[in-house]
């Protein structure tokens, strides 16, 4: 949630020296999400898809390990919320590396995200409940 943060409290002011100074931190972040994604069980060669795995949630064990009951029902031990959480907050790297005029690091980022988009899509979305 912090690049989320820090996107919107730039956004707010337009305060682009401000920004700059939050550089270290959101590349740290940025570096992080680019060698695990969102999954901080994930190893590098693992093939699962790019979303949460909270371990305050429900486990793949079959128990109810829960903090978030709904996820536990639909999703057994993936965290949708914070999983979204992680994608918009890619998303918001992207348009903050923009901002900063580095168009290297923004399109690395958007891509990282493109990926997430399609993962969580994968993950939680349900074509046959859409209306």
């Amino acid at each position: 949630m912090f690049p989320i943060a820090v996107y919107q409290t730039a956004a707010s002011t337009g305060d682009l020296e401000w920004l700059a100074t939050m550089r270290p931190a959101l590349d740290a972040i940025a570096k992080y999400l680019g060698a695990h994604g969102l999954n901080t069980t994930r190893a590098s060669d693992d093939a699962t898809p790019v979303v949460f795995v909270s371990p305050a949630s429900g486990r793949a064990d079959g128990k109810h390990h829960a903090s978030n009951w709904y996820d536990v029902i639909e999703f057994g031990h993936l965290d949708a919320l914070l999983a979204v959480y992680g994608v918009w907050g890619l998303q918001c790297l992207g348009d903050i590396y923009e901002a900063l005029g580095d168009p290297v690091a923004a399109t690395q980022t958007r891509a990282i995200h493109r990926q997430a988009v399609v993962d969580f899509n994968k993950v939680f979305w349900n074509a046959s409940s859409a209306s």
